[in-house]
């Protein structure tokens, strides 16, 4: 979160003192400082959504302070993705659903979309040689079960009534951000750059002597901090 929308980004009293808070909810959020120093995935942090909802506390700023972390460190999470370019892996965290179930005419049991599959290739059997697009229109109706991660966490925030106007704008922000990153760097083919070997020679003075050794691995668009996360 950035520092200012912090200590403000609660509306009710900033909880500062060690006291307020269980030990299980301080060792839950060490564990998360834990996390934030690694390098935590989709599957760490639904873990960590799943141990928070396992926990109980009689003050309700404890628990959505907790789940703001858990979202700052699943957008933290994105810009990384985003700025090396890992498109899909950044994608999963800002826009594709964790599940979807596809409904079929005529049949009561759905079945869950593969999450990186084209319903087309998906359902290739069945669609035959009839075109894909009117097939799918006709005999499948998609239903989202578990949104994305930082959409579920924009809602729940906004939802919760416990956090300020300013500090949610700037998670949508920011979450814009990322997808413009995304957007940026894809159409622009920087993935391709990145893993060409001109991208690991460095560069040349005019004099054919190189300035410096380097090479490039990441292009810093996003670029977000840990600070955020650990000041709520």
């Amino acid at each position: 979160m950035p520092a200012a929308a912090f200590p403000s980004a609660c509306k009710a009293d900033v909880i500062t003192h060690a006291a307020w808070m269980p030990h299980a909810w301080l060792a839950f959020n060490r564990q998360l400082n834990q996390d934030a120093t690694a390098l935590p995935n989709e599957a760490i942090i639904e873990k960590r959504l799943a141990d928070l909802e396992r926990l109980t506390v009689s003050d309700p700023r404890i628990y959505w302070l907790s789940l703001a972390r858990i979202a700052e460190l699943t957008l933290k999470q994105a810009a990384d993705y985003a700025d090396h370019c890992e498109f899909q892996a950044a994608g999963d965290l800002l826009v594709n659903p964790r599940r979807i179930d596809i409904y079929r005419h005529g049949q009561l049991a759905p079945v869950a979309k593969g999450r990186h599959q084209a319903l087309s290739d998906q359902f290739a059997s069945a669609i035959g040689n009839e075109d894909p697009v009117a097939w799918l229109s006709r005999e499948t109706l998609p239903h989202i079960r578990r949104q994305a991660l930082l959409p579920y966490f924009e809602g729940q925030l906004k939802d919760s009534g416990m956090l300020i106007a300013g500090y949610l704008a700037s998670f949508s922000s920011r979450m814009r951000r990322v997808a413009s990153t995304i957007a940026f760097l894809g159409s622009w083919q920087v993935a391709t750059v990145l893993n060409s070997p001109s991208a690991w020679r460095p560069p040349v003075r005019r004099t054919g002597k190189p300035l410096r050794k380097h090479c490039v691995d990441s292009i810093s668009m996003c670029s977000m901090r840990w600070a955020g996360m650990r000041r709520i």
